[in-house]
C-alpha cells in the first residue's frame, strides 16, 4: 500500500512515527512526479546508443545546425539530441519551425514537468495489524491519501 502526498516536513514527522514499527525494507519513500509543465524541450528522440546519437549530431552539423547537445543522463531522453529548452510552447514552436526550414525532419516538442516537492511512502507485506497501525498514524496527517499498490 502507499500513503502520500506529504510535504517534506510532514514526511519527516510521519517517518519518525513509523520508526517504532521497525519495518526495515518493507518500507520505502519516493518522490511523486510533478504535475505542472515547467518548460518545453525541442529535441530529436533517443537514438538508442551514443554512437547513433553522434551520427545524428553529424547530420545536424551537415544541415548547419550548431546549437545542440547529445543528452547523456539517465532520463527517458538519453541519447536524444536537445535543440533547446523554452519557457513557452510558442517559443518552442518557433524553434521547431526554424529547424524544419533548415531540413531537420525528426525534431519534436515535449513538455517538461516541474519537479514535485511531494513524497509518498510505500509498504510491502502489510498484515491487518500493520494496516491498523498505519491507519492510526495517518489520522494525524489529514491531507494524505491511501492507495493500494499492485
Amino acid at each position: 500500500m502507499e500513503i502520500g502526498s506529504f510535504v517534506l516536513a510532514d514526511a519527516r514527522r510521519f517517518e519518525a512515527r513509523l520508526a517504532p514499527l521497525q519495518l526495515g525494507d518493507r518500507q520505502s519513500r519516493r518522490n511523486l512526479p510533478g504535475t505542472e509543465v515547467s518548460s518545453y524541450i525541442v529535441h530529436i528522440p533517443p537514438q538508442g546508443s551514443k554512437e547513433a546519437a553522434d551520427r545524428k549530431a553529424a547530420e545536424l552539423r551537415g544541415l548547419g545546425v550548431t546549437n545542440y547537445y547529445v543528452i547523456s543522463d539517465n532520463s527517458p531522453l538519453r541519447y536524444g539530441i536537445s535543440l533547446g529548452v523554452f519557457k513557452t510552447e510558442g517559443a518552442a514552436q518557433n524553434q521547431l519551425a526554424m529547424l524544419v526550414k533548415q531540413g531537420v525532419r525528426t525534431a519534436r516538442i515535449t513538455p517538461r514537468m516541474s519537479g514535485s516537492r511531494l513524497l509518498a511512502f510505500q509498504f510491502r507485506d502489510v498484515a491487518p495489524q500493520l494496516k491498523a497501525e498505519l491507519d492510526k498514524i495517518r489520522t494525524d496527517f489529514p491531507n494524505t491519501a491511501l492507495h493500494s499498490c499492485r
